[in-house]
């Protein structure tokens, strides 16, 4: 008559596999997590940087447009001032500060 007891031992170690090849596996799958979040986050890392190089380069394109229009308004003004000049030294007459009117 066989032994109940070592027939229900063959029987769990027929059931369980041994610790070695469950704690290998549980390391593979840790590995397997800690890659794909440093993947994640380079990733991640690399839509920021895309990101905020995109607003760092917009802001530059507006400080040019903001500069050039106000290049384009100082040379407005010279040529404004030269032609106001060159026409009182055409009729003779002193070159006079405009003054804002006052209103009493």
């Amino acid at each position: 008559m066989p032994d109940c007891a070592q027939s229900s031992e063959e029987d769990f170690n027929r059931s369980n596999p041994p610790r070695q090849k469950m704690s290998i596996s549980r390391f593979v799958i840790l590995m397997l997590i800690v890659v794909v979040a440093l993947y994640s986050l380079a990733v991640l890392t690399t839509f920021i940087r895309t990101g905020t190089r995109e607003a760092h380069n917009a802001t530059q394109r507006e400080k040019i447009k903001q500069n050039l229009k106000q290049i384009g308004i100082a040379l407005q003004n010279y040529h404004a001032q030269e032609a106001e000049q060159k026409r009182h030294i055409q009729i003779n007459e002193p070159l006079q500060e405009q003054v804002a009117p006052r209103s009493d």
